[in-house]
């Protein structure tokens, strides 16, 4: 096989490729890609994505397509989904920690910063649909899917429509059911509190949001730390740029709404092993909750961080890390015999 080639099986799970090249700069935004949305229009300040990835779209419906970093490594396929008004650069720095055992790839969902912002589609089943079109599209007969908050729901939506393309699941600070959530409330009692704005929370002005880079620097100096600069400037390049706004981007809402008006989260129609990595509480509707859901996904594991914040991988990372290869062992040794 020559070098910098990748050869995939379609048969099999593992896969390889290359280490990406460094990032071409194609576009004024300096993330290496050409998105099928325009960007914003500021001037160019020459900078350059960092991140050890290859970019590229792949359509996964009509007039859709959606953005993939390919991190290379080989082994089996890990797939990291973000969080909601977040995108793949998300991961960025994280998702580099696993190629040396396996292949990654990093997904933006439809809707959000280089992916195609199409009116409709944001309803689960179709957003899991996106990504069997994606593992299609790369030759991936299996992987292991990682999803962040919102991103939990794709995983247990994919898991239950595919199950014969999964290897494992990892929740990060994710795994929910609306409907039961609910229901818990009611049971102990608890009201839902509406979202008030915090009084500390310092809002963008005109001139943070004139460059990528002031809003960058707006980001750091009001602590919201926890997140890439790749992943902040795709975001202000494609939806605009107001953290404590959804970036004025209609498309969580649009999310939200499909969820609140579909089906129960599946978690009893998924059988593959699963792990959930969660920030630690005290709050007793969100462990009766994660109860619920681990007693639903049956055989599933369950681990809390104290003092992770909900971005648990920025917060903790080597831990997280060390929990999901702890994981990623065993489904190597059940793969094998040896459990």
């Amino acid at each position: 096989m020559k070098t910098g080639h990748c050869l995939f099986i379609a048969t099999i799970a593992a896969a390889c490729s290359s280490a990406p090249a460094s990032n071409p700069r194609i576009s004024p935004t300096g993330l290496g890609y050409v998105a099928p949305v325009p960007a914003r229009s500021v001037s160019d300040d020459g900078w350059v994505d960092p991140a050890p990835h290859r970019a590229s779209g792949i359509v996964t419906a009509p007039g859709v397509k959606i953005h993939v970093l390919d991190f290379g490594g080989s082994g089996t396929p890990m797939i990291f989904l973000s969080g909601i008004g977040n995108n793949a650069h998300v991961w960025d720095d994280f998702a580099r920690r696993f190629t040396s055992d396996h292949r990654v790839i990093a997904i933006t969902r439809r809707g959000f910063g280089e992916s195609s912002h199409p009116d409709t589609g944001y309803d689960q089943p179709t957003l899991a649909r996106d990504i069997r079109a994606v593992m299609d599209s790369m030759n991936i007969r299996r992987a292991i899917l990682v999803g962040h908050s919102i991103g939990g729901y794709e995983l247990t939506h994919f898991g239950a429509m595919s199950p014969d393309r999964v290897t494992g699941l990892i929740y990060l600070d994710a795994g929910a059911d609306r409907v039961a959530e609910d229901s818990i409330r009611k049971t102990l009692g608890v009201i839902a509190q509406p979202t008030l704005p915090s009084p500390q929370r310092i809002m963008p002005t005109d001139a943070d949001s004139a460059s990528p880079k002031a809003a960058w620097a707006y980001r750091q100096r009001v602590g919201l730390t926890d997140n890439t600069e790749q992943a902040v400037r795709a975001s202000y390049f494609y939806e605009g740029f107001n953290p404590y706004l959804g970036n004025y981007n209609p498309v969580p809402g649009k999310m939200l709404a499909e969820i609140a008006a579909g089906e129960r989260t599946p978690f009893a129609k998924v059988h593959a092993p699963a792990i959930f990595i969660l920030a630690g509480t005290n709050d007793p509707v969100a462990l009766a909750h994660r109860q619920f859901v681990s007693r639903e996904l049956k055989g599933s594991e369950t681990v809390s961080i104290a003092g992770a914040r909900h971005l648990i991988f920025f917060s903790h990372p080597d831990l997280v890390e060390r929990y999901m290869k702890e994981f990623m062992s065993k489904l190597t040794a059940r793969a094998s015999g040896g459990l």
